[in-house]
């Protein structure tokens, strides 16, 4: 074989891997973005306070294709310049004092649910809040441990495990209610 066909087959090589490498990262990245959502909900079909604590419970479901952390919950009313946040409660991940607040807070497996209870006001329109943090996965995971082992500080956090960019924080609102 001579010396210009080796070239030409090794740039031919070179060519069709990094065809595969740019095909295999468009799948991680449309993978990532294919987003079914987080939802707040009431337990029932009728919104139900508590009997005794006068507490509402609801469920948060993730539809997502892949965990989630659990962020962030407000209760919020409103107010003259739109909703104002009254109580909230935040993850440890989330906290800077590190310190949780519910049962509610951490992550939530693709599929599942868990409940959580609010005490809302007992007149006027309010609602729940709540933010919420997509698992980072592929590349981007692979990007936040080069960060953090490079830097040891990153805006990544590390949840279980699981890798999760603070600055791709999501947000779902229950509707609202007036009871």
């Amino acid at each position: 074989m001579s010396a210009r066909n080796r070239v030409s087959y090794s740039m031919a090589i070179g060519l069709a891997a990094g065809v595969i490498v740019l095909i295999t990262g468009m799948r991680l990245v449309t993978s990532r973005t294919s987003v079914n959502g987080v939802t707040i909900s009431p337990r029932g079909s009728v919104l139900e306070r508590d009997a005794n604590s006068g507490t509402v419970l609801f469920y948060i479901t993730n539809a997502e294709p892949s965990l989630v952390h659990l962020g962030h919950l407000e209760l919020q009313v409103t107010s003259s310049n739109g909703w104002k946040t009254i109580t909230e409660e935040w993850s440890p991940m989330l906290n800077p004092s590190g310190a949780s607040s519910g049962q509610w807070a951490g992550t939530l497996l693709a599929g599942s649910h868990r409940t959580c209870s609010v005490q809302p006001p007992l007149q006027g329109p309010w609602r729940v809040r709540l933010t919420y943090l997509r698992e980072e996965r592929g590349v981007y995971a692979l990007l936040a441990r080069t960060r953090f082992a490079l830097a040891r500080r990153s805006l990544f956090q590390w949840g279980g495990g699981n890798v999760f960019r603070m600055t791709d924080q999501h947000q779902v609102v229950s509707q609202a209610f007036s009871q």
